[in-house]
C-alpha cells in the first residue's frame, strides 16, 4: 500500500463505556461500530440483557449475526431447541437463519452482536430511546412492539412469533 493509501487509514478507539446508548425491548444495547466506521463492511453493539431479557424469534434477510458472550449466559434458538451458551460462546446466526436469544439466569448478562455487513444498527438508533442515566427503560408496550415489528421490516428483520 502507498504512503498515501496507508495515511487515509485511520484507527479507530472507541473507549469503555463511548458510543450511543438506546433502551430496545428491555435490553441496554451501545452502538460501538456503524457503517460509517467500518465503510459498511459490519457494525458492533454492546448488549447489557437483563435477566427474561433478549430477542423474539426472527429472521434477518440482509445480515449475519454473530454473538459473543461476555458474561452471564444465554439460550439461544438452534435448530428449534433453546441451548445455553456461557461466558466465552460465540454463536453465529447466518443470513436467513431464524435465531433468538434470551437471558435465562438472574444476573445480567453482557454480550457483543456483530452484523456483516452493517446496517442493522439504524434499526437500534430508530426503535431504541436513548438511556438516561438513572432512569428506568421505556415499557414494552404492545405499541413499542408494533413500531419495532414495522422498523424490523424497514430493515430486513422478520419477526417470527
Amino acid at each position: 500500500m502507498s504512503t498515501q493509501g496507508q495515511q487515509m487509514l485511520k484507527i479507530l478507539h472507541v473507549p469503555a463505556g463511548a458510543g450511543p446508548r438506546y433502551w430496545v425491548y428491555d435490553d441496554v444495547d451501545t452502538i460501538k461500530l456503524a457503517s460509517e466506521e467500518t465503510k459498511g463492511r459490519l457494525a458492533l453493539i454492546e448488549t447489557l440483557v437483563p435477566p427474561g431479557g433478549g430477542t423474539p424469534r426472527h429472521v434477518h434477510h440482509r445480515e449475519s449475526e454473530s454473538i459473543y458472550v461476555l458474561e452471564g449466559e444465554l439460550t439461544v434458538l438452534d435448530k428449534g431447541e433453546m441451548v445455553r451458551v456461557g461466558a466465552g460462546s460465540l454463536v453465529h446466526f447466518p443470513q436467513g437463519v431464524l435465531h433468538q436469544f434470551r437471558n435465562p439466569g438472574e444476573e445480567q448478562s453482557k454480550i457483543l452482536i456483530l452484523f456483516t455487513p452493517a446496517g442493522f444498527e439504524k434499526f437500534f438508533e430508530e426503535v431504541g430511546e436513548p438511556v438516561v442515566e438513572g432512569q428506568a427503560g421505556p415499557a414494552v408496550t404492545p405499541e413499542y412492539i408494533a413500531r419495532a415489528n414495522r422498523a424490523g421490516l424497514e430493515y430486513g428483520q422478520e419477526i417470527k412469533e
